[in-house]
């Protein structure tokens, strides 16, 4: 009985051993026991907020137009002829063109050109509210203003203007000549040397529109009266006329282009024309003393004399008679541009041009 007594307690404790266990079992993976224990509140900081940055999408800034190397060229001489930075000078328009010769189709007095084609540029610029024109070949070696218009000033009827290693301007006026260099043209009016030049001048503002004209010694305009237009080559006269007009002002001797003489004969000839640039010809004879008879070379003939006066080199050409007794001389004396030499027969056709030309009343 006690035995059994025994077993009872001894299985008894075993079960109490076990419960215990288990329960400290599920405390250790079930919820957290709570406790009364405080501790210090901990401070859980805030994220720090990022600014946004908004990158709004702007246009590209514009690159500055590429021309080719010919074209800054002229922009850098026209720069250089204004006195202000080439930033100042906007290109208005650059157009590839053929020219037709060396000299890019401007020619001046006594330049040799070329007989080629030249590709090229005709470039316009833009500034001090002016536009200025170049031509120009390809790589811009050569470069050549364009006077396109002329400014209109009060009382002037004609004015001439050409470049060349400086610009050079006239202004032709019923009282007389104001000439000089572009950038600073005198106040101060010189006086004709010549009455003609006064009636010649009144002959072209009363023949011929007004106009303006790039030609073959500058540009050259004339504030006409007349009802005539003006061919290429009568154009061509007033600015070669107004060259001459230019030169006699600053005291510089310049010759008539053709002069003729005959002298002698049998009919006692005492007959001379001379033949200007600007296609005046004046016919005089000692069997009328005083007398001067002005005549005016047509279109077609003008054509004809700058054809020779560009083409040959100047020349003096005496014909005598072998007869001692009325023995008649025959001289002409020719103020050419170019470089060949006239033979014998392209001498006798000018003396024949200017035969035709004179005139006894």
């Amino acid at each position: 009985m006690k035995r059994i007594t025994f077993l009872i307690l001894l299985l008894s404790i075993a079960i109490i051993f076990i419960m215990a266990g288990c329960s400290s079992a599920s405390e250790q993976i079930g919820t957290p026991v709570q406790t009364n224990t405080r501790h210090a509140p901990v401070s859980t900081p805030m994220p720090t907020r990022i600014p946004t940055v908004v990158v709004t999408p702007t246009a590209e800034a514009p690159h500055p137009k590429e021309y080719p190397a010919a074209v800054e060229k002229a922009r850098q001489a026209l720069a250089k002829r204004l006195a202000v930075l080439p930033e100042f000078i906007l290109v208005v328009s650059a157009d590839e063109v053929e020219w037709p010769d060396g000299c890019l189709g401007v020619r001046s007095p006594g330049m040799m050109c070329t007989a080629v084609i030249v590709p090229g540029y005709r470039v316009v610029f833009a500034a001090n509210q002016e536009q200025y024109t170049y031509r120009t070949n390809l790589d811009g070696t050569i470069l050549v203003a364009e006077l396109m218009t002329l400014p209109r000033t009060a009382n002037v009827l004609v004015e001439w203007t050409i470049l060349g290693e400086t610009c050079q301007k006239a202004q032709i006026l019923q009282q007389g000549v104001r000439t000089g260099s572009c950038e600073r043209l005198p106040e101060q009016l010189k006086p004709f040397t010549k009455p003609e030049r006064l009636r010649e001048l009144n002959t072209f503002v009363s023949t011929f529109q007004s106009f303006t004209g790039q030609t073959y010694v500058g540009l050259v305009g004339l504030e006409g009266s007349g009802n005539q237009k003006a061919t290429v080559e009568e154009q061509r006269s007033l600015a070669e006329w107004a060259r001459f007009v230019s030169l006699e002002a600053k005291g510089i001797q310049v010759k008539e282009a053709i002069t003729y003489k005959r002298d002698g004969g049998i009919a006692g000839f005492c007959d001379s024309i001379e033949i200007g640039v600007g296609g005046f010809a004046y016919s005089n004879t000692c069997k009328k003393p005083g007398s001067l008879v002005m005549s005016r070379l047509t279109s077609v003939q003008l054509e004809q004399m700058y054809q020779w006066i560009d083409k040959f080199d100047r020349f003096e050409w005496v014909q005598k008679d072998p007869a001692v007794a009325d023995r008649m001389t025959i001289q002409l004396f020719f103020e050419g541009r170019g470089t060949a030499t006239a033979t014998e027969s392209q001498k006798k056709e000018i003396i024949a041009f200017a035969q035709n030309l004179f005139r006894d009343k």
